[in-house]
């Protein structure tokens, strides 16, 4: 064998080798590379302030049911590293705030309580986010007859009653969201909803009855 085809032949079953350890790396610690070097990247935000408008069902205290409207409004989880997912993610609510006597917000309860996934409920270990993925913040029901009747609601997975998870009259509060993965977290939202007491079928007419920012 010529000396120039021993180095080829060498050197062709060096990067063979090579490439089998290296794609052995890649499965095996592949996830806790990209974790480390290369994690998700994060962001909350409020998707959509005029919300969605859905049909529900209410019953009432003697057991009727019948179908009334109901408006959700959600936040948004993006990840601009998509291939590098974040594991085990969860929305959690860290604070909500009323306004005292004088108008200025103060916080009413503190935690990091997971409020629900979007069509999902609560998912107790949480959710892989590749591209993206939308919670519910809270949702406005239209309940009785009158455009005065109904309650606004928000969405934890497990409500503790200094939540006030129900309003049922003109009210102003604040969530404090931020989006947690085992890789990464996201930035701190602060979401303000204030809500006349009134319903509109409109789109138009219900952003202004009820305005989240």
């Amino acid at each position: 064998m010529a000396l120039w085809q021993f180095w080829t032949n060498w050197v062709v079953q060096l990067g063979i080798a090579v490439g089998t350890i290296l794609a052995v790396i890649v499965a095996l610690f592949g996830g806790w590379l990209r974790g480390h070097f290369m994690p998700p990247s994060l962001t909350l935000k409020l998707q959509d302030t005029r919300g969605v408008q859905s049909p529900c069902f209410l019953i009432s205290p003697n057991g009727t049911r019948r179908q009334s409207e109901s408006r959700w409004y959600c936040v948004k989880i993006e990840n601009s590293r998509r291939w590098s997912p974040a594991t085990q993610t969860q929305v959690l609510m860290l604070e909500i705030q009323e306004p005292d006597a004088a108008g200025e917000m103060k916080p009413i309860w503190f935690g990091a309580m997971p409020i629900k996934w979007r069509s999902e409920g609560h998912l107790p270990f949480g959710k892989t986010i590749g591209a993206w993925a939308e919670c519910d913040v809270c949702s406005v029901i239209k309940g009785g007859t009158g455009e005065k009747e109904g309650w606004v609601a928000i969405h934890p997975a497990i409500p503790e009653p200094a939540m006030k998870v129900q309003r049922t009259s003109a009210c102003r509060f604040v969530l404090v969201l931020q989006a947690r993965s085992v890789e990464a977290d996201s930035n701190v939202l602060r979401v303000e909803i204030a809500w006349d007491g009134r319903w509109a079928d409109d789109s138009t007419q219900m952003a202004r009855h009820l305005v989240i920012n």
